[in-house]
């Protein structure tokens, strides 16, 4: 069976009707809304050990392990951040998730045909998807969870025994306010 996966967004008529022509083919399809993550997708992969995988779940779309035969960058659209995000967490928050979702694009359909092929995005900077390519060049990777999944999150630590490294996808810096101490003290 042929595999599609379609990158749109909730108002785009066109990828919807394109996908029912397709599955009238007898086509499997996916409509990827961007828009939904991370407040209505959950998202994870992980590494190590036990080998690679990924999964993004939420309203229309499952996708565990997909390996799309062709990819149809139609609409892609960028993540929108829940609305009650405190206002000093949305600029780390937002550059996280689009940096994630990147990452996702990257690693979803390797070896498809792309209708409209991702533009240059810089890879150096799409931390799961280095992770899989320095476990392919043989370099040994640690069991390794990124996720907005929180039951996976959970999963994840309980069965990491010790102490557990988190790691954004972008550096940030946090300035102290008052007594608060900060990684960068006032005035440096």
């Amino acid at each position: 069976m042929t595999f599609v996966l379609i990158l749109t967004e909730p108002r785009d008529f066109h990828s919807y009707a394109v996908a029912e022509a397709l599955r009238l083919q007898g086509v499997e399809v996916a409509l990827w809304h961007g828009t939904d993550f991370p407040s209505r997708q959950k998202a994870s992969v992980w590494l190590g050990g036990e080998g690679f995988g990924l999964e993004v779940s939420g309203p229309g779309i499952e996708l565990r392990d997909a390996r799309f035969g062709t990819v149809w960058n139609r609409r892609p659209s960028n993540p929108v951040l829940p609305e009650d995000l405190h206002p000093a967490d949305r600029v780390p928050a937002g550059r996280d998730c689009q940096h994630f979702v990147w990452a996702l694009w990257h690693l979803i359909a390797p070896d498809a045909f792309w209708v409209n092929p991702l533009s240059p995005i810089p890879t150096a900077i799409l931390k799961p998807y280095q992770l899989r390519l320095a476990r392919e060049a043989g370099l040994e990777i640690p069991r390794t969870l990124c996720s907005n999944d929180p039951d996976r999150i959970v999963e994840f630590l309980r069965a990491s025994p010790g102490e557990t490294v988190y790691k954004s996808f972008h550096a940030g810096s946090w300035n102290g306010a008052g007594d608060l101490p900060g990684a960068y003290p006032e005035g440096s």
